[in-house]
């Protein structure tokens, strides 16, 4: 150790220079305090004194790879590879710049050298305890550190064409780290491409399991579909097929797999099959050539196999047919749609709708959950990253942006977006372009958006959690879907469309529920709305209408409904006021007004005479209240 004041040089652990008395306490401080930043990740604080204590003991091999380490993490790539170098001169073996080296020549595409250095790696077996400087601040663990060089030592070789080896390296990596899913995904394919279908279908299945279930899945259920019908599971491969469709029905790989099957097996017609296969739309008599409204019914008259795979709006309500007309102005022009409505009522579905009967319906449709991948992952995911944008950006990849040019995006649960990515959305809104991760190339790209959300985004707005200029820009063409508690005349209608879909999958047969059980379910306020609706009709047909569970379910819907009513009248009568945390109703007196009005409408079918009597009111009162409450009139039913 050299004497910062005399230079001279100072053997043995001493806190004060023998020769001019200089304080050496600073030097081991300056240590202590730089590993300290660099554990707070403010790297260029942690470089500054780091440096100050390689500059005082130039010759200490574990002061150089710290400063090393230092350089690395704020960026300075040379400096950080000349300390490793010094420190290795000096006679230092360390892992963590093994690991550190491998990973840059990993990034310069030196294969074969940063192989012999994570071999070393991994033939060591080191041990570091979490938190622990240096390793322990970036992996949790040494399994995790050992999982991820045998994930990397797997990539090389399956690179290089070793394939046994590289299977070898996915195997220990999964095993030191079973969250370690990239490590089943490479082997999953690799069986895959090594045409051993049984255990690509394993493989395939355990990833499955492991990821949440998403739209970000459909390239593994693609590959799936692969491997079962190379297995010689027919009917298996279709069904994934038939997954990846239901969610991009515009998936080109996917219909063209389907194709070949069909032509190969000889089902039926190829193309004739693609075309049903991308029917949207079930239109029924009287309703309109671009959009149709169904009463549930015919389903009965689709092939089985075709059950699930078209789309179906189903309502008679008002709501529903105002959803509609803006729907059909949607899907003709070219602006950006905002859909708006609880979850569970339908938004993506009516996002297909819209897709398909606009002029962008022969490209792509792609969806993505900007709730349910991770903000850190979101921005790479939407517009792309360069090779080496971020560790493990091993090559460059395209976003769902430029996946969709010339088609649709749609993004749901648009209100999730942090502010960052709300800035780059808006850019994308007004001038058309982006710029990928890591990037500097401006990508220019004709993509049609269809955003949606259950979230409030005027409230957000007053909170200043979502940006005004981009909420004007998504709310060109708005559409806001009823939940099911305003529109339970539609309930029958939805009721019997599951019953006929499920009855094709269960050897029981339920044709209709009792007038009785009808009543219940019209009378219930479905938080879940549609999904817990066909939740429940899906339960009704599996276990059976006389099976004690249905008959508990029903009694349990029939209490919460009296409870309701006696508790808080509002939300028996379906209204749509904000709920407050002790699960009361926060409504004005002319939104109570409104919807009891339009809830008496409903039971008299629209006979406006009945309604004013029910209401205590004379009917040319009724009509003025419904012209100043914009309640539109229904055709009176004659039964009522």
């Amino acid at each position: 150790m050299l004497c910062p004041e005399c230079k001279k040089e100072i053997t043995g652990a001493v806190n004060f220079c023998p020769y001019c008395g200089a304080s050496i306490i600073e030097i081991h401080q300056s240590r202590v305090d730089g590993i300290r930043y660099f554990s707070e990740e403010r790297y260029d604080q942690a470089l500054r004194k780091l440096k100050v204590a390689c500059l005082t003991d130039p010759t200490n091999p574990e002061l150089l790879k710290d400063c090393g380490h230092a350089y690395l993490h704020s960026g300075d790539l040379a400096n950080a590879v000349e300390c490793y170098d010094k420190a290795e001169l000096l006679g230092g073996n360390f892992i963590d710049i093994k690991y550190n080296r491998a990973i840059l020549l990993l990034n310069e595409r030196r294969l074969d050298e940063a192989r012999l250095l994570l071999r070393d790696i991994v033939d060591s077996q080191p041990a570091f305890k979490p938190g622990q400087y240096y390793l322990g601040l970036i992996f949790p663990d040494a399994d995790y550190f050992l999982a991820e060089c045998h994930l990397y030592l797997g990539l090389i070789n399956k690179e290089r064409g070793e394939y046994d080896e590289a299977l070898h390296h996915f195997k220990q990596s999964f095993t030191f780290n079973d969250e370690k899913v990239t490590a089943l995904h490479n082997m999953a394919d690799l069986y895959l491409q090594l045409k051993r279908y049984s255990m690509a279908i394993d493989s395939y299945q355990e990833l499955l399991n492991r990821l949440p279930a998403g739209d970000e899945l459909v390239d593994i259920h693609l590959n799936l579909g692969r491997a079962y019908y190379g297995n010689d599971q027919t009917d298996e491969a279709i069904g994934e097929y038939y997954w990846v469709l239901q969610r991009e029905p515009a998936n080109p790989r996917a219909i063209h797999s389907l194709h070949d099957i069909y032509e190969k097996e000889g089902i039926l017609d190829g193309d004739q099959r693609q075309k049903s296969r991308v029917k949207i739309v079930n239109i029924t008599e009287g309703a309109s050539p671009i959009f149709g409204l169904t009463n549930g019914d015919s389903v009965e008259s689709m092939p089985s196999e075709l059950e699930d795979t078209s789309i179906r709006i189903i309502g008679k309500s008002q709501g529903m047919l105002r959803v509609m007309r803006y729907a059909r102005l949607a899907a003709s022009a070219d602006s950006t749609v905002l859909i708006m409505g609880e979850n569970g009522t339908g938004k993506e579905l009516l996002a297909k709708a819209i897709y398909f009967n606009s002029p962008r319906r022969d490209k792509p449709f792609i969806i993505v959950n900007c709730a349910a991948i991770p903000e850190t992952l979101l921005e790479s995911d939407l517009f792309g990253h360069e090779k080496g944008a971020f560790t493990g950006a091993h090559m460059q990849k395209l976003g769902r942006f430029e996946l969709a040019t010339g088609g649709t995006i749609f993004l749901d649960e648009i209100g999730d977006l942090s502010p960052q990515l709300q800035v780059k959305l808006l850019r994308v809104l007004q001038e058309k372009e982006f710029t990928r991760v890591g990037g500097t190339e401006t990508i220019k790209v004709d993509v049609r958006i269809i955003a949606a959300t259950n979230r409030d985004l005027k409230k957000m707005l007053s909170e200043s959690t979502f940006r005004q200029d981009l909420y004007y820009r998504l709310n060109v063409l708005p559409i806001i879907i009823p939940p099911l508690r305003e529109r339970p005349e539609d309930i029958p209608l939805l009721v019997n469309f599951f019953l006929n879909k499920y009855n094709r999958r269960s050897l029981q047969k339920i044709r209709r529920l009792s007038e009785e059980d009808m009543a219940i379910l019209k009378e219930y306020y479905w938080p879940g709305n549609i999904r817990e609706l066909e939740n429940m009709i899906e339960r009704a047909v599996v276990m059976g209408t006389n099976s004690s569970l249905y008959i508990e379910e029903l009694a349990k819907i029939k209490r919460l409904s009296q409870k309701a009513r006696i508790e808080n009248p509002m939300a028996a009568i379906h209204f749509a006021g904000t709920e407050t945390p002790d699960g009361g109703y926060e409504m004005t007196l002319a939104e109570v007004e409104r919807e009891y009005i339009r809830r008496i409408l409903a039971r008299t079918g629209g006979n406006q005479r009945r309604a004013a009597k029910i209401l205590g009111i004379n009917p040319s009162m009724l009509w003025r209240k419904m012209r100043a409450f914009n309640i539109a009139p229904e055709t009176p039913n004659p039964k009522t």
